[in-house]
């Protein structure tokens, strides 16, 4: 399962994660595992055969963008296969699994690569953003899009003869699912967790420990419409509110420092840590009102409880 939360490019991107209490102790090793088969699938293909210079630089841009992240997308849609399909469980259907989690993967890279372009941030997960690497600059747009493309060539080689194969290619670019009641249940609760979510992206943009957050907050020097921001001018005092006029969206250290202790002043840490707990509750009460026959719960408290209270 998915949810949606916002990135400047105006898309929808996926989030999901997987909670250790159903998580399978060999998944993660599987999941590597399987990695180095989608290198070569989308490497070593034929019509790559004349132009190693193009297999070589595919090949750096994977293992760059899409092996080195968390693996919280992929590895959930193989927690989430094992919950749904447990009478179905082989080998076989594992790996596909397996191989369809990659391409959640190669999905939010792709995502991730084009943010950063446009944010002009300049590092990802503790390293420069691709399109810093080796000076690559725009080019880092065609990589986006070979990542892209390829999800669409894994889907063709392993997919194409399963009668799910339009269904599961419409889902990487509609992100939904066929009965439209339950959609409509499921976009609901995911929209909320999604929400949550972004709260608490921004919130780690200015309170996280930018070594564990993995890239240089600016959300204040960009002048961002974020939650801290809104939640701090609708409580800010006129003297408060103006030094925030004054300085948010500034690249100066002095006026940066200057926003974050007006935050403190206003006791933002706090609004925050209340309004997560009340967040988290009320949304493991909305899952336990669904079906569980229809809903198995252990797939959104999964992404739920990977979200509580994250440091990155």
């Amino acid at each position: 399962m998915i949810f949606q939360g916002t990135t400047h490019l105006g898309r929808v991107y996926s989030t999901v994660q997987s909670d250790s209490s159903v998580h399978h102790a060999d998944d993660y090793n599987q999941f590597m595992a399987t990695f180095p088969d989608i290198v070569r699938d989308l490497t070593l293909s034929p019509e790559y055969d004349d132009i190693p210079d193009i297999t070589k630089w595919f090949r750096k841009n994977l293992e760059y963008n899409v092996v080195d992240g968390k693996k919280y997308r992929g590895l959930a849609v193989v927690n989430a296969y094992r919950i749904l399909s447990s009478s179905k469980l082989t080998s076989e259907n594992l790996k596909l699994a397996n191989i369809l989690g990659w391409c959640v993967e190669m999905l939010q890279a792709f995502y991730l690569v084009h943010d950063d372009i446009i944010d002009g941030s300049k590092t990802r997960r503790g390293r420069s953003s691709w399109y810093r690497f080796e000076n690559n600059g725009l080019n880092a747009i065609n990589d986006g899009v070979l990542l892209e493309a390829g999800i669409y060539f894994l889907l063709r080689k392993y997919f194409r003869n399963k009668p799910y194969y339009v269904d599961i290619t419409e889902l990487f670019h509609d992100v939904g699912i066929s009965s439209a009641e339950r959609h409509k249940q499921a976009k609901d609760l995911l929209l909320q967790i999604g929400h949550y979510y972004q709260i608490q992206d921004d919130y780690l943009d200015s309170f996280g420990d930018e070594k564990l957050f993995g890239k240089f907050k600016i959300d204040i020097q960009e002048g961002k419409c974020t939650w801290p921001i809104v939640t701090a001018l609708e409580r800010a005092n006129s003297s408060q509110r103006k030094k925030l006029e004054e300085c948010y969206g500034r690249n100066d250290p002095d006026k940066v420092q200057t926003v974050k202790n007006i935050y403190e002043e206003i006791g933002l840490p706090k609004i925050y840590a209340t309004y997560e707990e009340n967040t988290y509750h009320s949304t493991v009460a909305q899952i336990r009102l669904l079906p569980n026959d229809e809903f198995p719960h252990d797939i959104f408290l999964n992404i739920l409880n990977k979200l509580y209270k994250r440091k990155r």
